[in-house]
């Protein structure tokens, strides 16, 4: 019966320990897991113009990357679509289908293969019609 108490009592202990053993090991959380492979790098920055347009982005960065995401600054953005236009001529469409609150971020979006990224075309809407306009910045994992 012991056994049984001092093994409820681990597991307990455990489940209660575990939030704050992963936000210890995940400090770098806004910018990519500290725990995955690779890095995050800032490719470039969008400024969403309009309520509903569609913008090309090019990188800042030439590098080939494995997968992307974008976070978004001081306004809500309804995102639609995303399409990459690879070097190579290659282009992959993402249906994204998501409103990204400020402060927010998208799911990872994981590239086909390591390539490198011609541009970025955005369809989207921002959330806001009058007042400060949201930004998108652009993230890629090497």
């Amino acid at each position: 019966m012991t056994k049984y108490l001092k093994l409820l009592a681990a597991t307990l202990a455990l489940i209660l320990l575990a939030p704050t053993i992963e936000a210890q090991g995940n400090k770098n959380k806004k910018y990519g897991s500290a725990n995955t492979v690779g890095r995050w790098v800032k490719i470039g920055t969008q400024t969403v113009q309009k309520l509903g347009e569609k913008d090309d982005f090019r990188p800042s960065n030439r590098n080939s990357f494995t997968a992307l995401k974008v976070t978004v600054r001081k306004n809500s953005v309804n995102f639609h679509k995303m399409t990459i236009y690879f070097e190579n001529g290659q282009r992959q469409e993402i249906e994204i289908r998501n409103t990204i609150k400020e402060g927010g971020e998208s799911r990872v979006i994981n590239l086909l293969q390591r390539r490198r990224i011609d541009k970025i075309r955005f369809e989207y809407r921002s959330r806001n019609l009058i007042g400060s306009r949201a930004e998108v910045d652009v993230w890629a994992k090497t």
